[in-house]
């Protein structure tokens, strides 16, 4: 049988808590949440309230780095679901 060959190598391992702390940013949950009767729901992404044309121009900045192109919506239980859709056009 021949021997196996190679090198040894010294692969540094990721911190623990930074590789926590990156997985829990790469998640983007979009929210559709009630206001008012009457009004229509506002648009969260990312901690922060934004309106439909900068939501899609920051969610292109998020997505331009990114191999997984993958967001949550979520919709509030008052909202209509054309709402909801609408986001997700």
């Amino acid at each position: 049988m021949d021997k196996e060959q190679g090198e040894t190598a010294q692969i540094p391992q990721p911190d623990q808590k930074q590789t926590a702390e990156q997985q829990q940013s790469r998640t983007v949950v979009i929210q559709v949440v009630w206001t008012k009767e009457d009004q229509p729901p506002t648009v969260r992404s990312i901690r922060t309230t934004c309106a439909g044309k900068n939501l899609e121009a920051r969610l292109a900045k998020i997505y331009l780095t990114r191999a997984e192109k993958v967001v949550f919506v979520r919709g509030d239980s008052e909202v209509d679901f054309q709402y909801v859709a609408d986001v997700m056009m």
